[in-house]
């Protein structure tokens, strides 16, 4: 079982890595859904590449801490 979730974590992790890159290249768009310009918002946006930084981080630390590399025993 334990082997299964962490095939499917890092299943997880090369898909997300692979829509990351497309994104980063510029062939795969999030939505089809009207610009921001379009849809007025409080917030300030977070830039694109920070917001990768941290998914990446936050996988990595996902993956470690399942895995038992991270607060394992």
């Amino acid at each position: 079982m334990v082997r299964l979730v962490i095939f499917l974590v890092f299943f997880t992790a090369l898909v997300m890595a692979a829509g990351s890159v497309l994104r980063l290249l510029g062939l795969f768009r999030e939505s089809t859904a009207p610009t921001s310009a379009a849809r007025p918002t409080t917030e300030t946006p977070m830039p694109s590449i920070l917001r990768n930084v941290a998914y990446a981080l936050l996988l990595a630390l996902m993956i470690g801490i399942t895995t038992g590399w991270l607060g394992g025993l």
